[in-house]
């Protein structure tokens, strides 16, 4: 399926920016659940503008990939926020605040 389905009520093009694919999370985002569950997952706010430098491909990976797997039923959200926060987890470029906590200690 075209991805755009899944992310249309999501996401929208920021126009008004100049730097290529700059996305805002629409201000109704929130209102389906499993947008909200990864949402949370990746700390992100209605409003926010996402690019791919800080997890926008992510994000639409894990929203596009717990609406295919709720879509029939047979998988438990409780899974499925896992398998998100997996996916949350693979932004790169980003500092590491649990392994610089541990290898502080």
């Amino acid at each position: 399926p075209d991805s755009s389905a899944f992310l249309r009520d999501v996401m929208k093009l920021d126009k008004s920016e100049v730097k290529e694919h700059i996305y805002i999370i629409d201000t109704r985002a929130a209102r389906d659940p499993t947008v909200k569950v990864v949402m949370t997952i990746f700390a992100v706010k209605e409003g926010q503008k996402l690019d791919p430098t800080i997890g926008l491909n992510e994000f639409a990976s894990a929203v596009i990939g717990a609406r295919l797997l709720l879509e029939g039923g047979c998988v438990p959200l409780d899974l499925v926020a896992e398998i998100c926060a997996c996916v949350e987890g693979t932004i790169p470029f980003r500092t590491n605040q649990w392994a610089e906590n541990l290898y502080s200690n």
